[in-house]
């Protein structure tokens, strides 16, 4: 068995690496008049650019975290303490740095 004191300590340190996350919403509710209606009542959305239908009426996520950022902002400029200060410091950083690279959107 070995020695305690003979075992290695390393001290944390911070590294940087890539981070990649996929986000998915299910059943967004979307409203478009871009769509060939047929005389028996069916629809053909086959054409819809859902991307821009999204955006009208929602948030992307990036948006969403900038809106975010903006409240954390303005806290902190009323925040004494350190506590409430850090942690807020803590969340401003990891608001920042992200980018969508691929989006995707389908009619379910």
């Amino acid at each position: 068995m070995k020695d305690p004191r003979e075992e290695k300590y390393n001290p944390p340190k911070t590294l940087y690496v890539n981070a990649s996350f996929t986000l998915m919403k299910n059943s967004v509710p979307i409203v478009t008049n871009n769509y060939d209606r047929f005389e028996d009542g069916s629809i053909d959305t086959s054409h819809t650019n859902w991307k821009e239908a999204y955006k009208e009426d929602h948030y992307t996520i990036i948006e969403l975290l900038h809106r975010l950022e903006q409240y954390v902002n303005n806290d902190l400029k009323g925040v004494v303490d350190n506590i409430t200060r850090k942690k807020l410091w803590s969340i401003k950083q990891d608001i920042q740095g992200w980018y969508v690279e691929t989006e995707h959107f389908e009619e379910g």
